[in-house]
Formats: structure tokens, C-alpha cells, sequence
């Protein structure tokens, strides 16, 4: 795509909408750029490399963008309906698509994957990043300490926040308190005697706490109780059903 200097391109994706009223067509928009922050020259060239990987190099050869070269060469490149550029192997699987990649725009059906951020552009003709701010998807807090909870040793069994609730008799028996919450006594069906700890907050879940759960799961004492290794010490978030976990 050739910017205002008509000695300088971009690589980029552009659609072009139609006004349905008047059926104009408007003012092409881009929505995907290669490498934004550098323009290329009228001699620049995208190719195929020897190896497979697609290329793009400036007159002087310098390479401004590439993709592939991931030991699957790529044999085909494709633009869908949708505005999603493809980049194909030898049996048509993707190696590579932009929409992986976004730049400051979102497509229909597009989705913003973790990590991945929308800049925009420093104006409607200059299409540089514009670093002043940006949208990004970040994993949710919970989801990341669920992770950090499922990382733990001989963590293999799991309860539901109403299950706690009623074998503690609705946390009527308290034990103790500690940083991360309050501890209670409980009963399992099977008539396992536990030790429940509810937390104040699921985000309070950290890794001193998940080290000192991994602790209580290895010692082996004559003066603790010998419990199964999964029931040790149970643990509740204290929201709901919604997360719940036990060791």
C-alpha cells in the first residue's frame, strides 16, 4: 500500500467500505500492517525466501518483516473474504495468519488473543505506532492463581464450594486464623476429619501460601494425624461454587 510519500509503501491489508445509502464507496481503511514503523521503497520486493519463510526486504536488502521459517516451508499465500492473510504449507495447514497478529484494528470473527495488544496508529496518515497506549488482553487474576494451584504436588482432588460449606456445618466450628483466612473444622462423608481453610480472597492465593500447602502435603510426623495424602488440608475460597479447591 503506497503512503502520502509516493516513493514509500507499506504491506498491509486495507478494505473499503461502501456507503449503503448512497452506494459511494468510502475511503479505503487499513486494518492490518507489516511492520508499520517502517516504510519500504519503490525497489522493495516480497517474496519466498530459499528456506520458506516469507519475506519482506527494502531496496537496500534489508529485511523490514518475515514470517515462517519454522522447518514447514510455505507454499501458499491467501487473503479470505474476512481480510485474514493466510500463509499456507505444503498440505494447506496454516503456518502463519495475520489475524494472529493484529495491529490496531479487530476484523469481524477476529479475536484478541492473550498478550496480544492493539496499538493505534499516531494518525489517520501516519500509520507508526502510537505508544501513548494500547489495549491488551491479560489473563484473569483468578485464572492465573487456579494455574499456580494446579502446579502444586499432590493436589489431585478438589471440592465444591457447597460441599465445604456443609461438611463444616456451614463454618460453624473454627479453628484458628491465620494470613490467608480463617480455618475450620469439618467432617467428609466418609467420616475423614479435615481442616478447612476459607480464604478471605481467591486473589490472596499466593506462593507462600501454595509452599506452605506443598509443606503440609510432605510432612509425615508421629504427633499429625496420618490422613490421605489428597486430604490433608482443604481449602475454600469462600465466593461460591464458582472456585474451590483441597490437598
Amino acid at each position: 500500500m503506497r503512503s502520502n510519500n509516493c516513493n514509500a509503501y507499506h504491506f498491509a491489508i486495507f478494505i473499503i467500505q461502501t456507503n449503503t445509502d448512497t452506494g459511494n464507496k468510502m475511503s479505503p481503511a487499513v486494518v492490518w500492517t507489516a511492520n508499520r514503523n517502517r516504510l519500504v521503497g519503490t525497489r522493495a520486493s516480497l517474496k519466498l525466501s530459499a528456506d520458506g519463510g516469507l519475506v519482506l526486504q527494502d531496496s537496500d536488502g534489508s529485511v523490514v518483516w518475515s514470517r515462517g521459517k519454522t522447518g514447514n516451508p510455505i507454499r501458499r499465500m491467501n487473503l479470505t473474504d474476512e481480510g485474514n492473510l493466510l500463509l499456507t504449507g505444503e498440505s494447506n495447514q496454516i503456518i502463519w495468519r495475520s489475524f494472529d497478529e493484529p495491529t490496531d484494528s479487530l476484523l469481524p470473527g477476529q479475536r484478541l488473543a492473550l498478550g496480544k495488544k492493539l496499538i493505534p496508529n499516531f494518525s489517520e496518515r501516519n500509520w507508526t505506532e502510537n505508544g501513548a497506549f494500547s489495549l491488551t488482553k491479560k489473563r484473569d487474576a483468578n485464572e492465573v492463581e487456579e494455574n499456580y494451584i494446579n502446579q502444586v504436588p499432590g493436589l489431585p482432588m478438589r471440592f465444591t464450594y457447597g460441599y465445604l460449606k456443609a461438611v463444616t456445618d456451614n463454618f460453624s466450628g473454627k479453628l484458628g486464623e491465620g494470613g490467608f483466612g480463617s480455618v475450620y473444622e469439618g467432617t467428609l462423608k466418609d467420616g475423614t476429619r479435615v481442616a478447612v481453610r476459607q480464604l478471605n480472597r481467591f486473589d490472596h492465593v499466593t506462593r507462600s501460601f501454595l509452599a506452605e500447602m506443598e509443606s503440609m502435603v510432605s510432612i509425615h510426623h508421629l504427633n499429625l494425624v496420618d490422613l490421605p495424602r489428597s486430604r490433608r488440608r482443604t481449602y475454600s475460597t469462600g465466593d461460591g461454587d464458582r472456585r474451590s479447591s483441597s490437598t
